[in-house]
């Protein structure tokens, strides 16, 4: 006899003309208004990264003054924007690692509910790599590094970590920049789930890349299904900087295949400074890449984006030759981080200066790289939260589609900085109601799932369907079916999924014109 499991569903409907929920609007039922700002210690506060929890529960990291230093922080709000009082001390926690300055710039979460940190901290002369590991209520987790904490160093100079990912064997990449010989050059670090450095990666545990024997500097790091490693940031070709692109073997090797030896680097054209702060893989293993860039050293900053196919060229049916820049106002815009949506549609979120005062910004583009009228106005939104300078630093979705920024708002004396997290809505999040089985016919199993789950699913009509598998901060693992046309009637399809997918839960999204339903899984 088979285990049927019945899930909870969630079918999410384009809601009919005329009523009130432009995408991009503020997301009432997140602290009433779609803004959230949290207080740690009345002083200067970011949050840097975001991150969803398959319960829902949001997760938010930053760096804190503490005194006279500046500390880790972490806070966790439950689905409505309250802190979650059962995490930390009332929602938050803050960590000193040796009396100085300790920077946060990102954070992923284990299957396991262990959150990692990473980011960089002061050694009294220059700046070191740094993880901490934190158990799923907000205690420090002493069985990781030493007491919880891990420093690296790299060199003599100063090493910063930019970001961090998790590999499924709990394996931590850590990638940012170190300082040779007075420039900057790509660093990759990997650890073990214990917090050593894993042996087996390049230079015990290390590997540094130069592009062009000038400065580079590495933003962003992502996991391919195929275990290789794409780096991304930014790269000084002695006139300008570019957007650069590093693929790397799970050995820490440069993959030759990509690119040149392994790098790309592309300038926009007659450009001052692109620089590009946050990598994406599409399901078809297309690599985006988001950040800002001027079109003239005597222009602002706008939002920019460039499209790679697997092997590091550029997308020519992305944007203009495979590249995208657009003005979010009239001032400077700067792009920092970027998220995929469950229908391929890009959201870039940052910062934007607008009469002499910096707000929140997004952007949404269609997967032809063009700007999304649907969302804000005419694809872009602007979101003031204090009276002085504001940035969304951090972007993540939810699995309702709802999408989450992270960043800080600071009043106009430029005293007092607190850390912010915004909800807005997208189309695809609107409307969203739960139904029975015995409405609507969706079975999954078994559940929890080894290697392969069934789902049996009937349509009232003959439709395009597409089954994708998302992991719960909304990055897709995997696409089964994608814009297949169907029978009306039941169906039955049989989902293989990844080798060495890890432990945890995930998301079965079946999608039709007509709506979607998201299904929990367990493995």
């Amino acid at each position: 006899m088979k285990s049927i499991y019945t899930p909870v569903i969630v079918l999410i409907l384009l809601l009919p003309e005329g009523l009130p929920a432009q995408a991009g609007s503020l997301d009432s039922t997140f602290n009433l208004d779609g803004i959230v700002t949290t207080d740690f210690f009345n002083n200067g506060e970011q949050a840097l990264s975001v991150v969803i929890q398959p319960d829902g529960k949001i997760l938010v990291a930053g760096s804190v003054e503490s005194g006279m230093n500046v500390n880790f922080a972490l806070a966790r709000y439950h689905t409505d924007g309250s802190l979650d009082p059962g995490f930390g001390t009332d929602g938050k926690t803050h960590l000193d690692f040796a009396g100085r300055n300790d920077f946060v710039r990102g954070m992923v979460l284990r299957p396991n509910g262990k959150i990692i940190l990473g980011g960089y901290v002061d050694n009294g002369i220059v700046h070191d790599f740094a993880l901490a590991q934190f158990n799923a209520d907000g205690t420090l987790d002493t069985g990781f590094g030493t007491d919880g904490k891990v420093i690296t160093v790299i060199g003599s100079a100063e090493s910063w970590m930019q970001s961090i990912a998790i590999q499924p064997d709990g394996k931590i990449l850590a990638a940012g920049f170190s300082e040779t010989n007075t420039k900057q050059d790509f660093t990759l670090a990997r650890y073990n789930a214990d917090g050593t450095l894993d042996s087996d990666f390049g230079t015990t545990g290390i590997t540094t890349t130069d592009f062009n024997q000038e400065g580079d500097n590495a933003y962003s790091v992502i996991l391919q299904s195929d275990g290789k490693i794409i780096v991304a940031g930014t790269s000084d070709n002695g006139t300008n900087d570019d957007f650069a692109l590093a693929r790397y073997h799970p050995d820490g090797m440069l993959d030759i295949s990509f690119g040149i030896g392994g790098l790309v680097t592309t300038d926009f054209g007659m450009n001052f400074r692109e620089e590009g702060r946050s990598v994406v893989l599409q399901p078809d293993g297309k690599i985006i890449l988001a950040g800002y860039a001027n079109t003239n050293i005597n222009t602002n900053f706008d939002f920019a984006l460039a499209r790679y196919h697997p092997d590091g060229t550029l997308d020519n049916s992305f944007g203009t030759n495979g590249i995208q820049t657009n003005p979010v106002y009239t001032e400077n815009d700067f792009g920092w981080a970027a998220a995929l949506q469950t229908d391929g549609k890009i959201i870039v979120v940052g910062s934007s200066f607008r009469n002499f005062n910096r707000e929140i910004s997004l952007a949404r583009y269609n997967p032809d790289g063009s700007l999304d009228t649907g969302f804000g106005m005419d694809g872009t939104v602007i979101t003031s939260v204090g009276t002085g300078q504001d940035a969304a630093v951090s972007v993540a979705i939810q699995t309702d589609e709802k999408i989450v920024v992270a960043g800080y708002a600071e009043d106009d004396t430029f005293e007092s900085r607190d850390w912010v997290v915004v909800r807005y809505l997208s189309d695809l999040d609107v409307g969203t109601v739960d139904f029975s089985l015995s409405e609507n016919s969706v079975l999954v199993y078994p559940n929890p799932v080894a290697h392969t789950v069934f789902l049996e699913y009937t349509l009232l009509k003959e439709e395009s369907v597409s089954i994708q598998l998302f992991e719960t901060q909304g990055k897709i693992l995997k696409s089964f079916i994608e814009n297949n046309k169907q029978d009306k009637g039941k169906h039955y399809q049989k989902i293989d999924l990844p080798d060495k997918l890890p432990s945890g839960c995930y998301y079965i999204v079946l999608s039709t014109p007509d709506g979607r339903v998201s299904i929990k899984i367990v493995k």
